[in-house]
C-alpha cells in the first residue's frame, strides 16, 4: 500500500457485488493501479501512548507472521490532547489544534503502511473516563494528559473555547464516570456539540486522507441506549456522506443488531458492526443474510482464556468464513 495525496485517496473499502452483498475487502496495493480484493487478518492493538519503538515492534511482529490488520486507539478521547494546552488554566482550547498530535498520527500510519498493514482508526471510546477538575500538564506521549484515562479534554471542566469568551461546549453535563453512557454525550440535537465532534473527526480524517491503509471505527463498545444508537446512525450517515469509499464500522455491547437492521434499510451507511459475540460459522451466516449489506464483526472475544488458542482460531475462522471480520 502506498501513501496517497489527499486528492488521490483510495482507502480500504468493502467489496460489493451488483446486488449490494459484501464480499471481503479491497485495498490499493503500492504496485497496482486498481483495487485488489483481500482478506484482512491480524491481532494486537496499537495505542497513541505506545513509545514509537514499541509501535514498530508490534507492526514488525504482525508483518513477520503475515498479518495485515491492526487497530489504533487514537487517544484524544482518553485525554491525549488533540488541542492546544493552556498550562495556566489547566485546560485545552477546543478552537486550536495541537499539530504534534496529528503529526504523530501521520507517523504511526506511515510506519504501518511501510509494512503493508491496514489500520482501523478508532475515533471514540465509551471506555474513556469522564473526569473533570482540570488537566495535568503533559510530560511525554507516554504520560500525556490523562494517560490513566482519568481526565478527558471534552469534559466542561477541562476545556474552553477561545472563540466564545472561554466558555465550554454547552449541554454536555454528566456525572463523572469511567464509562461514557449518559445521553448528553450522544445528544444529536445539541448542535454546538455535534459541530465540535465533527470538527475533531474531520481533522483526524485530514491525516487519514494521506494514507490508503486505513479504515475507521466510529466508537468502541457504545452503550445499548437509544441515544447512543441514534448518535451512531447520525454519525454513520455523516461519515459516509463525506467519505463514501471509506470503510466505517462501529461497535456496541448490546445494540449491534439495532444498527445492522437500520444499515440494511439504509444501504451504504453501515459497512460493519462489531460486538463481543461468540461467533460461529452458522451465526455469522445468519447475520450476513439477515442484515443484507452489513458485515458481522468482532473486536474482542468474550472468552479471554489465551491458553485455548484453538478455540480462538475456530471463532476467527467461523466468523471470517461466515462472511464477517475479526
Amino acid at each position: 500500500m502506498s501513501s496517497a495525496p489527499a486528492q488521490d485517496w483510495r482507502p480500504v473499502r468493502v467489496a460489493r457485488d451488483s446486488e449490494g452483498w459484501p464480499h471481503f475487502f479491497e485495498v490499493w496495493p503500492e504496485d497496482r493501479e486498481s483495487y485488489s480484493s483481500t482478506v484482512l487478518s491480524g491481532y494486537a492493538n496499537l495505542a497513541f501512548t505506545f513509545p514509537l519503538d514499541e509501535t514498530r515492534g508490534v507492526l514488525d511482529d504482525l508483518s513477520k507472521n503475515h498479518g495485515n490488520f491492526t487497530r489504533l486507539w487514537v487517544g484524544a478521547g482518553d485525554g491525549f490532547s488533540a488541542y492546544r494546552f493552556d498550562a495556566v488554566q489547566r485546560k485545552v482550547d477546543l478552537d486550536h489544534w495541537n499539530d504534534d498530535f496529528f503529526d504523530r498520527l501521520d507517523l504511526i500510519l506511515s510506519e504501518a503502511e511501510k509494512r503493508d498493514v491496514v489500520v482501523e482508526v478508532m475515533l471514540w471510546d465509551r471506555c474513556t473516563w469522564w473526569i473533570g477538575g482540570g488537566l495535568s500538564t503533559p510530560e511525554s506521549w507516554r504520560k500525556g494528559i490523562g494517560h490513566e484515562r482519568g481526565q478527558n479534554p471534552f469534559h466542561p471542566d477541562n476545556h474552553y473555547r477561545s472563540s466564545v469568551d472561554g466558555k465550554p461546549v454547552p449541554g454536555v453535563v454528566m456525572k463523572d464516570t469511567r464509562r461514557i453512557e449518559a445521553d448528553p454525550f450522544y445528544n444529536t440535537e445539541n448542535d454546538t456539540w455535534m459541530v465540535y465532534q465533527k470538527r475533531y473527526m474531520s481533522r483526524i480524517l485530514e491525516v487519514l486522507k494521506h494514507h490508503n491503509n486505513v479504515t475507521v471505527e466510529l466508537i468502541n463498545e457504545a452503550p445499548a441506549t437509544k441515544a447512543a444508537t441514534d448518535w451512531r446512525k447520525y454519525m454513520h450517515t455523516w461519515l459516509k456522506s463525506e467519505y463514501p469509499d471509506l470503510l466505517v464500522q462501529s461497535e456496541s455491547l448490546g445494540a449491534d443488531r439495532d444498527l445492522a437492521s437500520w444499515g440494511r434499510d439504509h444501504p451504504g451507511r453501515v459497512d460493519m458492526t462489531a460486538s463481543h459475540d461468540d461467533w460461529s460459522y452458522d451465526s455469522a451466516q445468519a447475520f450476513y443474510h439477515k442484515y443484507k449489506g452489513v458485515l458481522p464483526g468482532c473486536n474482542e472475544y468474550i472468552h479471554q482464556d489465551l491458553t485455548d488458542m484453538s478455540r480462538c482460531r475456530r471463532m476467527m475462522w467461523g466468523l471470517t468464513m461466515g462472511g464477517g471480520a475479526s
